[in-house]
């Protein structure tokens, strides 16, 4: 016996989605494009079902289907532009994940690993780098990355007194690094 289309559409939509969801536990990494592959098989199948089903031998249901294709298309072609730059992709992933201590982080290891000849604009970098380390930490007080890469900046700064300070900070919250 064969499964049935919208069981297997369901199962492939959930089983891979599950563990990577936060759902369950928590897995330390944001819901991305890498781990949605399979369960968006399982959706195209069940939409392929359910529009089959729905719209077999109706020129109105082809329109529909062209017109959602088309929107597919479109959207995908907007998310392709987020990937045109390291910059880009962080501040695409703020948008969809605006308390995401970790793409705060990722934006200003961007801003804060750029080097410049313009020291105007590398002072304005290092300000938007800072903001995001702080932005991340704001968000979760004990993020040992962002706290040492305030700990870096200060200390690039000669302000050796705060880097200290964020650096206890971080070998408290992971004494490992």
């Amino acid at each position: 016996k064969h499964l049935p289309f919208e069981a297997a559409s369901v199962l492939l939509i959930l089983i891979p989605f599950i563990p990577s969801s936060n759902i369950l536990f928590p897995v330390g990494f944001i819901l991305a494009e890498r781990v949605l592959y399979t369960p968006s098989v399982g959706f195209c199948i069940g939409l392929s079902y359910v529009m089959f089903r729905w719209l077999h031998g109706k020129r109105r249901g082809i329109a529909l289907l062209i017109t959602i294709v088309a929107l597919y298309v479109l959207r995908s072609v907007e998310h392709v532009l987020d990937f045109r730059t390291e910059e880009s992709l962080y501040i695409a992933g703020i948008r969809a994940h605006p308390n995401s201590p970790n793409m705060r982080c990722g934006l200003g290891l961007v801003y804060f690993r750029d080097r410049y000849e313009n020291s105007e604009k590398e002072a304005n970098r290092r300000r938007v780098a800072e903001m995001n380390f702080k932005e991340s930490i704001r968000l979760l007080p004990d993020h040992a990355e962002s706290l040492t890469n305030l700990a870096i900046l200060h200390t690039e700064r000669g302000e050796y007194n705060e880097a200290e300070s964020f650096i206890r900070r971080a070998l408290q919250s992971e004494p490992h690094i």
